[in-house]
Order: C-alpha cells, then structure tokens, then sequence
C-alpha cells in the first residue's frame, strides 16, 4: 500500500488543474529527495533523478507543480533544497563541505524557468553547466581549482533536478550538440497527456490532503533514517527488468536516442527503488525491490521514451532551420501576414527574425 504517492496525488489533483502526470512526477521526485544518501542500489545506483516537465507555454501549469511538491519538501526535509539559480562555481561552492559543518552535497534543485537556463547557457559565464551536470548526476567527486585560491570540493555529490519548460523555449534554445551530450540524456521528459478541466478560479488548499501527503512522505523519510543502506531487486524482478531490456530496440544509429535510451534503460532501478520505498514495509528492515514496483518503473520509463521522442523530433534541428520551416508553413497558407505578428507567434526578435526572412525571400 502507498504511504506517501496516492496521498499526494490525491492532494495534487484538488490542488491544481495540471496534468496528473505532473503530480506524479513531483511525488517522485520528492521520493527520490528524502532517499538520497539513504537508500542506494546494491548495484551502487543511486535513487537521484533529472525530470523535466515540458508543455505548452503557461498552459499546463508546470511552475505550480514544481512549487507544489518543492512547498511539501521544505516542511519535511528543508535541508536538501538547493539553489534554483547558480553558476557553475556557484553550486559547487553551495555543496561543498565545511569544516565543522553538515554537507550539502545531497540536495534538489527546483528549476521551473528550465528555458531561462537554456538561454543563459549560451552565455560565456554558463559554459560548463552541462558537464557539471553530468558529473554531479554521477555522484562523481568534484574539484574546482582557482590560481591563488583553495580549491572547491564535493564530495560524492547526489544531486536531483527537477524542471519545467515550454516547448518553445526548447525550440529556441537547443541546438543538436545540446541533445547529443550527456546532460540531456540524463533528463526523463515528462508532458501531460490527461489534463482536467481549468479551474475557473484558483482552489482552496485542501489542508487534510495535504496533511496526509506530508505525513506519507515523513513515513518514509523516517524508515530511511532508521535503516539506511542498499536495496535489491529480487529474483523475479530482476527477471521483469533484464526482459524488458532485451525488448527494447537497439537500431537506432542517432546519437541522441542511442544515448537516452542508455541512460532510459538505467533509471529503471532507480525508479523501482522510488517505488519500493512508497510501499509499507517492515520499520527497521529495508526490503527487496519486487514485481509490481519494477512494473511502475517500466511503465513510466516507456511514458518517458515516447516525450522524449516528441520533444526531440519538435526541437533536434537548429533554431533558424525550425523558424524556416514553421514561416514557411504559414506563407503557404496563401494569406498576408504582418511581420510583427510573426515575431509575436515566434516568440523572436527582430535581428533573429529578419535574417530569416531576407533568406527565404531570396529562395
């Protein structure tokens, strides 16, 4: 039985009108936050996760579902929120260990303006995020080193990202390098599929659900206090994931779905382990992985594949050839269309605009 996910997904689904895939995401991803450190894999996995909530742009309500789960985090474990805004050398700064003091090195970073980032990226003072990234989701010891300065270490980091993005944003800023590195594969793509009907105004908190998620949630962060240490899956499950490996196709030569589909394929424990913990157990003992909490992870890592396909297809070719393509879609139309409202509908300035437009002039 859930102690803590049924609760909050009930709690979600009064609280906003987003998708419920959205509040299924931000339940894990809470999960994962109070397992870090906690709980591992006997594989050495361990349970942290990247999930970007993606959508129509203020339409699903991606912001809401961040902060809704975030809100419950900073009651139950305020210790593991990190910074939503950072440099590289920012973050590593936060999450390095004090003398004398509790490391930070195990934490989540809420980043609901994910496209902010994406912009910022392409900045001089954001080179590098990406490969940090990677590192810190691989719980590799990070040292940064300046001349005449001590350098920053962190120690086996473990580090969740949770982030919501507009498809538009995704559009613009991310260029093919970007979905062939590492970072982005690292990422399990979550969009809505189901969402009910808008609220004609905003709800009133429901205090008693929201007491039940929150009490769900420390049910299991004590557990994990209690009797910390490695989970296994067990022979049938074992079984299930090793199966639904060999299912999945290997044929693909593009780099980008070679290497989420690597990375697709490992998160499933990780996930399975998020599953497991949410079930009732016996306190003090920590219990196998089994069947029904491999079949979830499964389920949702298809779920994943299938946004990531979409979303790859939508955003893999560069900003300028997209913007081409979609201006040509309009043109065709065979109607007049004023230039101001193509920088509306493209979300473009005019200096990225117009080159474009010179160029399918003179086609």
């Amino acid at each position: 039985m859930s102690r803590f996910l049924s609760a909050f997904e009930t709690y979600f689904s009064q609280r906003t009108d987003a998708p419920p895939e959205f509040g299924h995401a931000a339940g894990l991803m809470c999960l994962s936050t109070v397992a870090l450190g906690r709980r591992w894999l006997n594989t050495g996995l361990h349970p942290n996760i990247y999930m970007l909530l993606v959508g129509p742009s203020s339409r699903d309500r991606k912001s809401t579902s961040i902060n809704i789960g975030m809100d419950l985090l900073a009651e139950v474990d305020p210790r593991r929120l990190g910074p939503s805004e950072f440099s590289p050398e920012g973050l590593c700064f936060y999450m390095r260990k004090k003398t004398g003091k509790a490391s930070r090195n195990k934490i989540t970073i809420a980043m609901s303006e994910f496209g902010t980032h994406l912009a910022a990226a392409k900045k001089n003072y954001a080179q590098g995020i990406g490969a940090l990234m990677c590192q810190l989701y691989d719980g590799e010891t990070i040292t940064r080193a300046k001349a005449g300065k001590r350098p920053i270490v962190v120690k086996n980091p473990r580090l969740n990202v949770f982030g919501g993005c507009s498809y538009g944003m995704l559009e613009k800023y991310c260029e093919p390098v970007d979905w062939e590195g590492g970072f982005f594969a690292r990422i399990l793509f979550v969009a809505g599929t189901k969402r009910p009907n808008s609220y004609a105004s905003l709800p009133v908190t429901p205090t008693a659900l929201r007491d039940a998620a929150k009490a769900g949630l420390n049910d299991v962060k004590r557990d994990c206090e209690i009797a910390p240490g490695e989970m296994a899956l067990t022979p049938a499950a074992l079984t299930m994931y090793e199966s639904y490996v060999r299912s999945v196709p290997d044929e693909n030569s593009d780099p980008a779905l070679v290497a989420q589909r690597e990375r697709l394929l490992n998160t499933v424990p990780k996930l399975a382990a998020l599953y497991q913990i949410d079930l009732a157990g016996v306190p003090g003992q920590i219990p196998m992985i089994d069947v029904p909490a491999v079949e979830k992870a499964i389920n949702f890592a298809k779920f994943s594949w299938v946004t990531f396909n979409n979303v790859f297809s939508r955003s893999s070719s560069t900003y300028r050839a997209r913007t081409m393509a979609r201006i040509w879609e309009v043109v065709t139309e065979g109607r007049f269309v004023p230039r101001r409202d193509l920088l509306r509908r493209f979300t473009a300035r005019i200096d990225e605009l117009q080159p474009i437009l010179d160029q399918l002039t003179k086609s």
